[in-house]
C-alpha cells in the first residue's frame, strides 16, 4: 500500500486523489470488506447506517448498500487545523465521535458536512499536546 504523510500545505493534491481513488476502488486494500459488512449487516435485519474511520484515509459512510468515501485530504478545512506535525493519536476517535454526534444532534447540518466537521476536529485534535484540543469550536 502506497504511505503518504498529510501536513498542511505540503501535499501533491494530484497524487493524493489518485491514490485515494484506487482505496476506493479497492477499500480491501485497508484490511476492509465493506460491501460484505453491508451486505451481512442487511441480511441479518439490522437497518443501520455505519462510519468507518480509516485513519490517515479518512471515513467510509455505508449506508443500505451505498459507500460513500470522504478522503482526508479532500474533506478537513485545513483553515481550522494548526500548522504543525501530529503529536499524538489519544482522543483522537473520542474528538470524531463526539463532534460527530453534537453536531448530529443540533440538526443543523447535513450528514456530509457533519462527517467533514469531525474529521476536521480530529485533526485538530491530532496536533494538539492535550487527548482533546481545547480550540475545537464546533
Amino acid at each position: 500500500m502506497t504511505e503518504m504523510q498529510v501536513t498542511k500545505g505540503e501535499v501533491d493534491f494530484d497524487e493524493a486523489q489518485l491514490i485515494e481513488s484506487s482505496w476506493l476502488a479497492a477499500p480491501a486494500k485497508l484490511g476492509l470488506n465493506i460491501k460484505k459488512c453491508s451486505e451481512n449487516l442487511r441480511k441479518s435485519g439490522v437497518n443501520c447506517e455505519l462510519l468507518i474511520t480509516a485513519a490517515e484515509h479518512g471515513v467510509f459512510h455505508v449506508e443500505d448498500t451505498v459507500v460513500v468515501h470522504y478522503p482526508l485530504i479532500s474533506s478537513v478545512n485545513w483553515e481550522k487545523v494548526p500548522r504543525g506535525d501530529p503529536v499524538h493519536v489519544n482522543g483522537c476517535g473520542d474528538t470524531f465521535t463526539g463532534c460527530f454526534v453534537a453536531q448530529l444532534s443540533k440538526g443543523e447540518l447535513s450528514k456530509e458536512n457533519i462527517i467533514k466537521a469531525a474529521l476536521t476536529a480530529s485533526q485538530i485534535s491530532l496536533r494538539s499536546a492535550q487527548n482533546i484540543s481545547p480550540v475545537i469550536d464546533f
